[in-house]
């Protein structure tokens, strides 16, 4: 029962020691997907904040007004919000494989 669970342990080793040597551009490939993601939430949430306000009067007064958020500006906001998260969903997909294609080739590879 040792003996498998040695062989467990030097499978995972061995396959911890390939990911820490995987090339440059996959982490940079991840760093450009998170970024992205940050980038765009806080891009919506800019134009959420300075996208104008529509001002409607109330009835029967005359001070009081209805300050209400553009649909206009919450639909870009929203869409901006979503097209970052997939962009950063599919960028870290992509990262995935490349780190799996290195794997296979660096095992494939003769020595």
């Amino acid at each position: 029962m040792s003996t498998n669970n040695n062989s467990v342990d030097t499978k995972a080793s061995s396959e911890a020691s390939q990911l820490s040597e995987k090339p440059r551009e996959i982490g940079w490939l991840r760093f450009i997907a998170w970024a992205y993601l940050a980038i765009s939430v806080i891009g919506s949430i800019a134009i959420l904040i300075t996208y104008p306000r529509i001002i409607t009067p109330v009835p029967n007064t005359r001070t009081r007004v209805n300050e209400t958020l553009d649909p206009i500006g919450v639909g870009l906001s929203l869409g901006l919000t979503l097209q970052g998260i997939l962009v950063c969903t599919f960028l870290l997909v992509i990262a995935s494989i490349a780190v799996n294609l290195f794997i296979i080739r660096k095992n494939t590879t003769p020595k």
